[in-house]
């Protein structure tokens, strides 16, 4: 909560991380199992949904 009161950032959550964490493993080469691993994911739906892409 500070450090977002520090940088000025509004309307930012801890899960908005999530979504860009694996949006970037992704686009890194991170294939769907690896990326349902990470979620923890038992759905590819779930998994191609937090890719953003």
């Amino acid at each position: 909560m500070r450090a977002l009161k520090a940088t000025g950032l509004r309307d930012v959550h801890f899960h908005d991380l999530r979504h860009t964490g694996n949006t970037l493993a992704a686009t890194g080469g991170a294939t769907t199992r690896e990326l349902m691993q990470r979620m923890g994911h038992s759905s590819v739906r779930a998994a191609l949904i937090y890719q953003h892409l």
